[in-house]
């Protein structure tokens, strides 16, 4: 039997030029996804081609909903859990 271990994808979140400035959400190295502070806050999933720019009230609205996207779209290509081989 193959134990499955499942692992919560972790954004982190780059702001070069606060408080202004796009903020960048990387997923290791790689560019995510970007929010736009402004009111209302626009944010996108990059790795999502289909994706389109959403809405959100808050900074903290805006990089749950990123996370939350972004755990969706590894749902949708399979990549939500690594399986580790049993020794």
């Amino acid at each position: 039997m193959t134990p499955s271990i499942h692992h919560v994808p972790v954004l982190t979140f780059r702001q070069d030029f606060p408080p202004h400035g796009r903020i960048v959400a990387l997923l290791s190295e790689i560019e995510a996804g970007v929010i736009f502070p402004g009111q209302p806050y626009r944010w996108r999933l990059l790795l999502d081609r289909h994706g389109s720019e959403k809405t959100a009230r808050t900074e903290l609205a805006a990089k749950t909903a990123l996370n939350d996207a972004l755990r969706d779209w590894l749902r949708r290509a399979g990549l939500d859990q690594a399986r580790e081989v049993a020794g």
